[in-house]
């Protein structure tokens, strides 16, 4: 059985160094994925009633408005896809979470049909096809024999997004207002992407598994942040 730091051929295999990020990079995916709230449904929801009120639309354009914007954003989950398999989660994950910020924003200065549905679009394209995938992705990225316990955590996350954020969001709502309530949100997503870029704990991808033998055990690529070489876990 092969082990780091053995060779296989004329290749040598990495010996193990540094600590094992994992435990971290787990957290990190599972407020990336609890903060993606704000642009799933049930986050959505909150904020009808209340445009409502402001703009005195009938149901139907708000539907409309969601259904094109979903349709739109779905072209972020491919985009996103690519940059993710090009440049790693590190990098993806933080201009992800820029952009989500940037798109709660600029959700709180809408003003007509045509710039709901582009608000839509912006909140679905960069939270569910950017920062939700990426996370997500992380967690598969990280751990090999445990992943299914990995990525189990990332759905608790979500389930405790989809139940809180609704609840959080009629608490702003009613205290601030909506457009104050969708600036206040787009905060945290901020701060989320600016504190992980300034810790230096986001790099993109170095290595891949080209070359190693397998055969003994699945390998767990340590490629971000302090450590870049193959672990057992």
């Amino acid at each position: 059985m092969t082990r780091p730091g053995s060779t296989v051929g004329e290749e040598a295999l990495p010996a193990r160094a540094a600590p094992f990020d994992g435990p971290r990079m787990l957290l990190v995916a599972a407020v990336g994925i609890f903060l993606v709230g704000p642009a799933q449904t049930s986050g959505v929801a909150p904020f009808v009633e209340p445009l409502l009120a402001t703009f005195g639309w009938p149901r139907s354009v708000i539907s409309t408005a969601y259904a094109l914007g979903t349709l739109a954003g779905a072209g972020g989950v491919v985009v996103s896809g690519r940059l993710l398999d090009r440049y790693g989660q590190g990098r993806v994950l933080t201009g992800a979470a820029l952009a989500f910020a940037a798109a709660l924003l600029a959700a709180s200065a809408i003003r007509d049909p045509l710039t709901l549905t582009l608000g839509f679009a912006l909140l679905r394209g960069a939270g569910i096809g950017a920062v939700l995938l990426g996370s997500r992705t992380l967690n598969s990225q990280w751990y090999v024999r445990r992943r299914g316990w990995a990525l189990s955590l990332g759905a608790v996350a979500g389930a405790l997004s989809a139940a809180l954020f609704p609840a959080l969001a009629v608490a702003l709502i009613a205290r601030i207002g909506w457009r104050a309530g969708s600036v206040r949100t787009q905060d945290a997503v901020a701060k989320f992407g600016t504190s992980r870029a300034e810790s230096g704990g986001w790099h993109g991808e170095t290595g891949d598994l080209a070359g190693l033998n397998t055969s003994g055990g699945p390998y767990f690529l340590t490629t971000w942040g302090r450590s870049s070489q193959p672990r057992w876990h």
